[in-house]
């Protein structure tokens, strides 16, 4: 075993067999997986995306994805993939595939000029991984958390005795995330936003659709300070809040023109209990984004919300301190034990410039938990 091992670029005549490869990654049902191959690569709007396989002879034993991403930064407009979906079957794990899909990959970029890649989605075993491939970390991008009824360190201190029955736990949240994605009820993360929204119409207002027209003239209105950030246009809202995995609430501020919108993100097959993520919040002035947050925290009643901290403004920083959010004195959190952006040089680029800003520096980056295709 291991000796006809090839790798590959995806063609659709594996769809089938990544769908069910993904089993040990994305979800049990390879329908479901193959809606969400479909979803990331089929239907991703940008450039570069691309997927290599290792192959034991006809069979795909191995798998890591490059999905299409599109970045702004001071002005100019770049198609740098971000990589994610990393899958090995467990009998072909330790023989060193890993690394022979990334190099292929990176190789491949390398031919078309492509400068990075970015990773906004790495668990731990990845992480470390391509860190020794020469990937270099960006920084944490500090998750912050506001629990009910509980401190983050509690918080923190229950995930880890929990982490030991991790096994079970991830039996009992997919019987009981799928028992309710079948219902024709909200989901329970977002029953009571759902139950505001439908006996009130005033603002701000909270929906399951997306207004992406009226979020991305908001955004192009709005002037960018220059650090990077992922294009947030029609294309991209329109495409991206379509992950089969994800279940979404936005609320929004403002009725001929939007003033502002929070988008709150779930798993959808998830833990109906488990924790909800503010993947993006833009808004026209200060008091716009408090209003989105406080009628989040309020009106949402979530035992767990979350956000990325890093690249906050330091007002926003103290809209979410006054809420509750708080960062734990350790390194990990309740999400992830650990979560850093990892960027790869590819052999087209001979510095680590983007425009005129290095990647590498955190403060470059405008950072929302949106950009990860893990929310």
């Amino acid at each position: 075993m291991g000796r006809s091992i090839r790798i590959i670029r995806y063609d659709d005549c594996h769809r089938d067999q990544v769908a069910q490869l993904q089993r040990h990654h994305w979800h049990p049902d390879p329908q479901l997986n193959a809606a969400i191959l479909d979803w990331k690569y089929r239907r991703n709007p940008y450039h570069h995306k691309a997927i290599h396989l290792a192959m034991d002879d006809d069979v795909a034993v191995g798998m890591r994805g490059l999905f299409g991403s599109r970045w702004q930064c001071d002005r100019r407009v770049y198609d740098v993939p971000s990589a994610g979906d990393l899958v090995i079957a467990p009998a072909y794990r330790n023989l060193g595939l890993f690394k022979q899909i990334t190099d292929a990959a990176v190789a491949e970029l390398s031919q078309s000029n492509v400068p990075f890649v970015f990773n906004f989605s790495s668990s731990d075993l990845t992480h470390l991984m391509s860190r020794s491939l020469g990937w270099r970390p960006v920084g944490d991008v500090e998750n912050l958390i506001r629990m009910r009824g509980a401190t983050t360190d509690q918080a923190l201190t229950w995930r880890a005795r929990f982490k030991r029955f991790d096994l079970a736990i991830k039996a009992v949240r997919w019987i009981r995330g799928a028992r309710w994605a079948t219902r024709m009820s909200p989901s329970p993360p977002f029953r009571h936003i759902d139950r505001a929204a439908a006996a009130s119409h005033a603002d701000p207002r909270w929906s399951a659709m997306r207004e992406a027209e009226a979020m991305s003239q908001l955004v192009a209105e709005i002037a960018a300070d220059g650090r990077i950030r992922h294009v947030r246009d029609a294309e991209y809202f329109t495409w991206r809040f379509q992950n089969p995995l994800k279940e979404y609430r936005f609320g929004y501020l403002g009725r001929s023109s939007l003033d502002g919108y929070i988008v709150l993100a779930a798993d959808r097959y998830g833990d109906p209990q488990a924790g909800v993520t503010i993947v993006d919040w833009e808004a026209r002035a200060p008091a716009v984004k408090e209003e989105l947050l406080e009628s989040a925290v309020s009106t949402g009643r979530l035992p767990l919300l979350a956000i990325w901290g890093a690249g906050l403004a330091a007002a926003e920083r103290q809209m979410l301190e006054r809420r509750g959010f708080r960062r734990s004195q350790s390194t990990a959190t309740v999400s992830a034990p650990f979560r850093s952006i990892l960027v790869c040089r590819t052999a087209a680029s001979e510095s680590w410039q983007l425009g005129q800003r290095n990647v590498l520096d955190r403060t470059n980056w405008d950072v929302r938990g949106l950009y990860s295709d893990g929310a």
